[in-house]
C-alpha cells in the first residue's frame, strides 16, 4: 500500500482528553527547563542541559495515548516531556540532570537520557546519547510484541505498539533507514514520531533530507502510512496522533507522523542560536504551542482559574522536588563500575533486573557443569555450533535466531542449516543486509522483551557492528543501571562488550596482517620483474612466485631470493651473458 500524507486543520477540543492533566505535565516540563536554564546551569549543578520547550506539548499529547499493556518508547535526549507523561517522576528527572545518587545513570551519562522499566504498562527502553540509536531497538520491541503474542501466547501484547521518537536530523542516520526497512517489510506495530524543528543543532533540515520534509519524501514508501501536520496547532496535532496510533494498534502496519515544532531554546544550554538570526527566533516564539493551547482550551474546555491553578501546582511540585534532590549526595566514584557485570546480594543471590532477560521473565536456565564430558565422535566447530543452537531452540521457546542468510540458506558456513525447517520461520529467519538492524533489533527485542537471539552475523561490517555494540553497552550499562531495588544487573553487557572488543581486535588484526602480506608480495613481484623472469617459461614464473610468497609470509626478504633453474644445456656463464649481472656465478640471483 502506498504511503499517504495528510494535513489536518484545527478542530474542536475533543472531550475525551484529560486536558487538565495535559496542562499540568506541560507546565512541569516548562518549569524544569526554566529552573535548569536560569539557576542550575549557572550554578554548575547541571553541566549539560537540553530544553524541550516547543516540543513539550506534542510529546505530552502523544504520551496520553500510550496506554497499551506492553507499549514501549524508544526515545532520545529531548524526550523528557514524553517520559514525564509515561510516569517518570519530577524528582527522578532532576536527580538525573544534577547527577545525584539514585538517578538514572548517576552521572555516567547526560542527565536527559532515561529509561522506565515496567513489567506492566507502558515502558521506555534505555536511551543512548547517540543520534539515531533509538530506532532499531524500537523495531526489536515491535517484533517481540508479535512474537510473544503469536508464539508464546502472551495476550498482553495484543494491540500494543512501539514508538520511535526522534528529531528531523535523526532521519538521516543509518538507524532510521534500517528501522524503516524492517518495519515496513515485516508490517510491525511501530510508530515513527518525528518532531521537525528545522535544525540539526545549527544545520537546516534541508541538509538532512531533500526539500526538508521527510514525510513528503516517503510518500511512495510501500507499507507505510505517512501523516504530516503542524505541531504548533495542538488540537490538530492531537487528531493526527489519534489516527496514527489507532492505525498501528489496529494492525494496519507501521506509520510515520511528522509534526513541525519550534525549538524555543538552543540545541543545548551552551547554544546561543546566533546562526538563526533575530527574525527567525521571533517567528519561532510566535509559533509556541503552549500559548496556542491556552487559547484553544480557555474557556472552551477549561476555565482560566483551572489553567492557572494547574501551572502553579506544577511549579510548586518542581520546587519541592529540587529541595529533596539537593539533599542527596553525589555518587561514590568507587561504584562507577557497578552493574557492568552481574551483581549479587550479601546472601549470594543474583540481583535480577526489573525488566527484560530470561530470569526476570521467569525462565531460569538449566543447571550446567564446569566439567567437560566429551561423548561421541569428534566433530568440527560448525557442527558443534549448529547442534548447540538446535539444543537451545528445543529447550527454550524464547530463543530465536536471525541474521543474514541464516534462514533458508542455513548460513554462509552452514551453521544454521536445517534449523528453519525444523523450528519454523517465526524462530529462525533472515534479515535485511544491515548489521545496525540486526544488533539494534536485538537490543530492543532481546534482553528487554524477554527473548534472546544467539546468532547475529556481523562479519562483513565489523567496525559498524562494534560501534552498535558499544552504543548498546552504553545504554544498558549506564542508562539502565538504576539502584532502586537492585533491579538492573546486566550480565548480557559482559557478553556484548567482549564481543565488541573481539570484533574490533579481529578487524584491526586482519587489516594489519593483510597490509603486511600485500606489501611483501609487491616486493616479491618487483624482484621477479627486475630479474627478467617474465621471459622464462610459465612453470618457472609460477615456481618463483610461490617461493616469493613463502618467504614473504615468514617476514624476511633475503638478498638472494630466487634460484631459477638453468635451461637444458645452458651453463651459468651463458645465463650471465643473457641476463647481465643479475645472476651470480652459481646461477643464483644477486
Amino acid at each position: 500500500m502506498a504511503a499517504r500524507v495528510e494535513n489536518m486543520s484545527s478542530a474542536a477540543p475533543p472531550e475525551a482528553a484529560d486536558w487538565l492533566a495535559i496542562v499540568h505535565q506541560v507546565a512541569v516540563s516548562r518549569a524544569l527547563d526554566d529552573l535548569e536554564e536560569s539557576v542550575l546551569v549557572p550554578e554548575r549543578k547541571v553541566l549539560y542541559q537540553f530544553s524541550a520547550r516547543g516540543h513539550d506539548v506534542t510529546q505530552v499529547l502523544l504520551g496520553q495515548l500510550l496506554t497499551g499493556a506492553r507499549d514501549a518508547l524508544g526515545g532520545y535526549y529531548r524526550s523528557r516531556p514524553l517520559m514525564l507523561t509515561l510516569g517518570l517522576t519530577i524528582e527522578e528527572a532532576l536527580a538525573s540532570s544534577m547527577m545525584r545518587v539514585g538517578s538514572m545513570s548517576e552521572g555516567r551519562d547526560i542527565g536527559v537520557v532515561f529509561n522506565l522499566p515496567r513489567r506492566d504498562g507502558p515502558c521506555a527502553l534505555p536511551v543512548c546519547g547517540g543520534v539515531g540509536t533509538q530506532y532499531t531497538p524500537a523495531v526489536g520491541w515491535a517484533q517481540a510484541l508479535r512474537y510473544r503474542e503469536e508464539v508464546l501466547g502472551d495476550t498482553r501484547c495484543a494491540r500494543s505498539i512501539a514508538v520511535a521518537h526522534g528529531g528531523d536530523a535523526s532521519t538521516a542516520t543509518n538507524g532510521f533507514w534500517s528501522a524503516l526497512n524492517i518495519a515496513t517489510t515485516q508490517r510491525l506495530p511501530l510508530l515513527f514520531f518525528i518532531e521537525d524543528n528545522g535544525y540539526g543543532i545549527s544545520v537546516p533540515t534541508e541538509m538532512q533530507t531533500p526539500g526538508g520534509n521527510i514525510a513528503h519524501n516517503l510518500r511512495a514508501f510501500r507499507g507505510l502510512s505517512v501523516l504530516d501536520g503542524d505541531g504548533s496547532d495542538p488540537l490538530a496535532a492531537a487528531e493526527l496522533m489519534r489516527e496514527a496510533v489507532g492505525g498501528v494498534r489496529a494492525g494496519k502496519g507501521p506509520a510515520l507522523l511528522r509534526l513541525t515544532v519550534p525549538r524555543l531554546s538552543g540545541h543545548s544550554g551552551q547554544d546561543t542560536q546566533t546562526y538563526k538570526g533575530s527574525a527567525v527566533i521571533a517567528a519561532e516564539r510566535e509559533r509556541d504551542p503552549w500559548g496556542k493551547l491556552r487559547a484553544q482550551l480557555v474557556p472552551a474546555s477549561l476555565s482560566a482559574e483551572a489553567w492557572d491553578g494547574a501551572v502553579e501546582r506544577a511549579r510548586a511540585a518542581v520546587g519541592e522536588a529540587r529541595e529533596r534532590v539537593e539533599k542527596r549526595s553525589a555518587p561514590d566514584p568507587k561504584l562507577v563500575r557497578r552493574y557492568v557485570f552481574t551483581e549479587t546480594s550479601q546472601d549470594g543471590a543474583v540481583e535480577i533486573q526489573a525488566q527484560g532477560g530470561l530470569w526476570a521473565d521467569g525462565a531460569l536456565p538449566a543447571r550446567g557443569s564446569e566439567q567437560a564430558s566429551p561423548q561421541g565422535p569428534r566433530i568440527n566447530l560448525v557442527t558443534a555450533v549448529r547442534r548447540t543452537l538446535e539444543h537451545e531452540l528445543e529447550m527454550n521457546a524464547r530463543v530465536v535466531v536471525f541474521g543474514e542468510d541464516v534462514g533458508r540458506k542455513g548460513g554462509v558456513h552452514a551453521a544454521t542449516l536445517g534449523l528453519q525447517e525444523k523450528f519454523g520461520v517465526a524462530r529462525v529467519f533472515d534479515t535485511s543486509l544491515s548489521e545496525e538492524g540486526i544488533i539494534g533489533r536485538h537490543g530492543g527485542g532481546g534482553p528487554h522483551a524477554g527473548a534472546r537471539d544467539p546468532v547475529s552475523q556481523v562479519r562483513r561490517s565489523r567496525s559498524r557492528a562494534a560501534e552498535r555494540l558499544r552504543l548498546d553497552a552504553l545504554a544498558d550499562g549506564e542508562s539502565f543501571c538504576r539502584a532502586d531495588g537492585g533491579a538492573h544487573s546486566r550480565r548480557i553487557l559482559q557478553v556484548r562488550r567482549s564481543l565488541a572488543q573481539s570484533i574490533e581486535r579481529g578487524a584491526v588484526g586482519a587489516r594489519d596482517r593483510l597490509a603486511r602480506r600485500h606489501a611483501l608480495e609487491r616486493r616479491g613481484r618487483r624482484r621477479i620483474a627486475a630479474h627478467g623472469f617474465a621471459r622464462q617459461r610459465p612453470d618457472h614464473i609460477l615456481r618463483a612466485s610461490r617461493a616469493a610468497r613463502f618467504r614473504c609470509s615468514a617476514s624476511r626478504v633475503p638478498r638472494r631470493r630466487f634460484r631459477p633453474a638453468l635451461r637444458p644445456g645452458e651453463s651459468p656463464a651463458e645465463r650471465r651473458r643473457a641476463h647481465g649481472r643479475h645472476l651470480g656465478r652459481d646461477g643464483r640471483s644477486l
